[in-house]
């Protein structure tokens, strides 16, 4: 399956060369570039009114327009059928079922469609494919953050948080999505296991304590004391004498391992 492109390139120049015309019109200056194309929304306004079929067209030429309109804007993946098109509508009519399989969106077709009356329209169909043909899904849960996370990812680029309150939102995120692998001691501090393979010499898995600390500003004055916040984090290596609650999180960590 192939994503539609409006231009290819020329591999001597590597410019931009228009598509045969032949059975197509010209493309326009103002045409979006392939690589700035969007992905199509369940509650775009077009989508809701192709669901309500509520377009009039009064020649096919109409909806040729409407959908090389379409082709220019958003991900496709057909070919170049002037009737219809298939593109990808994130948060499109999924069912409890798919969205526990991790669903997040589907392929439909729009196309022409004439109505009683003899006047035209557009409609809309869902087309069901195999998730893993889908360009977009649900991250598969971990048992531990690992550094592909968001908030991971935050962390280890030292990302400097504007205020405290928005580090601290992101300490209590990890918790509630990670609460068999981690305590939260206080708002600003964090036991957690992590996944790291960054160290061959010991195992997947590794102990931390994150905490959030102010950075200073050499710049600061007595209005501006700080430049943010940031978590920083290191290894946690208390095994004994660190109360019930650690314990039982490096107990849990270890049955979750298998160790």
């Amino acid at each position: 399956m192939n994503l539609q492109n409006d231009t290819h390139f020329d591999e001597t120049h590597s410019t931009p060369v228009p598509e045969d015309t032949s059975s197509s019109p010209t493309p326009t200056p103002t045409e979006t570039p392939a690589k700035t194309k969007r992905i199509m929304r369940s509650d775009n306004p077009i989508i809701q009114a192709c669901l309500g079929e509520l377009f009039r067209f009064s020649s096919p030429i109409q909806i040729e327009t409407r959908l090389r309109s379409l082709r220019r804007q958003f991900v496709c993946v057909d070919g170049d059928e002037h009737d219809s098109l298939i593109l990808w509508v994130h948060d499109f009519q999924i069912t409890s079922n798919e969205d526990t399989q991790g669903f997040v969106g589907h392929f439909a077709c729009i196309s022409g469609k004439t109505l009683l009356d003899g006047a035209l329209t557009l409609s809309i169909t869902k087309v069901p494919m195999p998730l893993a043909d889908h360009p977009h899904k649900k991250r598969p849960k971990q048992p531990h953050p690992n550094g592909a996370h968001p908030i991971m990812r935050r962390i280890n680029k030292e990302y400097i948080y504007p205020t405290e309150d928005e580090a601290l939102q992101d300490l209590a995120a990890l918790h509630a999505e990670f609460p068999d692998v981690s305590i939260p001691a206080s708002p600003e501090k964090l036991y957690i296991i992590i996944y790291d393979r960054s160290d061959k010499t010991r195992g997947p898995v590794r102990k931390v304590v994150m905490r959030v600390i102010a950075v200073e500003d050499e710049n600061a004055d007595e209005n501006t004391p700080t430049q943010g916040y940031k978590i920083v984090i290191k290894d946690n290596n208390r095994r004994s004498g660190g109360g019930k609650g650690i314990a039982a999180m490096t107990l849990a960590g270890d049955q979750m391992m298998g160790r």
